[in-house]
């Protein structure tokens, strides 16, 4: 008889709530944990309400069972390696409203023969979770030694499991810090300002279709073009009322009709001013190829 066995039936049930209580203690820590991940994996909106944004983040996710955080995390988060993203949900766009927008989200790609596996693997820690909080005395009662020792075995393995699961979270989490922190020292780059405001990079040719500039013309003539043709200098008018400066001297032109020159991505017109002096600029997107 081993010494399990030859204990009493009070020091087996403080063995099983010894044992128990560990499960849930380790549930809560990746609880937790989960939630964190959650709120934190992603970020979008204007600079200026990123802080808001997170905080309605975490009170979204504040009083979420395990189970709705796992679906959620399988969802948004642990995605097959050839997933497209999805849309962020935010309202206002930077082509909208051409202000200081951010978009940023962190995710775990997974080999598409492994997704559902790594899925269901923890949907079972849900299943787990539920099984000791709701149904465990059904399956394991303690008035017999028999049944006890039944109770501790697998609770044994269920503490082996949930840590297991709460260290793959935690190395997740980890990652998932350390790449935050990473993109913190790439934002204090030299020049990194302007690729973000302006989508130019010093001592490198333009890119033109991806300039903030080209954005900026693009949209107006969403706004005031007419029949296809937009007028420059109303289109001029318009842009310098954003938030901010866009310039043709930022990509070293001397004017804006350099630019819809330069960029080869409009066409242009001149034709008789309205006012019946002089001549004005009208430009329009060339068709995509």
């Amino acid at each position: 008889m081993t010494a399990m066995e030859d204990r009493s039936l009070e020091e087996l049930r403080s063995a099983i709530a010894e044992r128990m209580g560990r499960c849930v203690l380790v549930l809560q820590q990746y609880e937790i944990l989960l939630k964190r991940l959650l709120a934190h994996h992603e970020y979008a909106g204007p600079v200026d309400a990123l802080a808001g944004y997170r905080a309605n983040r975490e009170e979204h996710f504040s009083d979420q069972t395990l189970g709705q955080l796992v679906k959620q995390f399988t969802k948004r988060v642990l995605r097959p390696s050839t997933d497209n993203m999805d849309e962020f949900s935010i309202d206002g766009s930077p082509q909208e409203t051409l202000d200081s927008f951010v978009q940023i989200r962190q995710s775990i790609g997974v080999a598409e023969e492994h997704h559902e596996a790594l899925c269901s693997d923890l949907q079972s820690l849900v299943d787990l979770r539920n099984r000791l909080v709701h149904h465990f005395l059904e399956e394991f009662p303690d008035h017999d030694s028999e049944g006890c020792h039944a109770a501790i075995r697998f609770l044994d393995e269920a503490l082996d499991k949930v840590r297991r699961k709460h260290q793959q979270l935690t190395n997740w989490a980890k990652s998932f810090d350390q790449a935050r922190r990473d993109l913190v020292d790439l934002m204090q780059t030299p020049g990194l300002d302007d690729f973000v405001k302006y989508g130019i990079v010093a001592g490198q040719e333009t890119n033109w279709p991806n300039t903030t500039i080209v954005s900026a013309l693009r949209e107006v003539e969403r706004h005031l073009g007419v029949d296809g043709w937009t007028n420059l200098e109303m289109a001029i008018g318009l842009i310098r009322s954003y938030p901010l400066e866009l310039t043709p001297k930022k990509y070293e032109c001397s004017s804006w009709r350099q630019v819809l020159h330069e960029s080869k991505l409009f066409l242009t017109e001149r034709r008789p001013a309205a006012s019946g002096v002089g001549r004005e600029t009208w430009y329009r997107s060339k068709a995509a190829n």
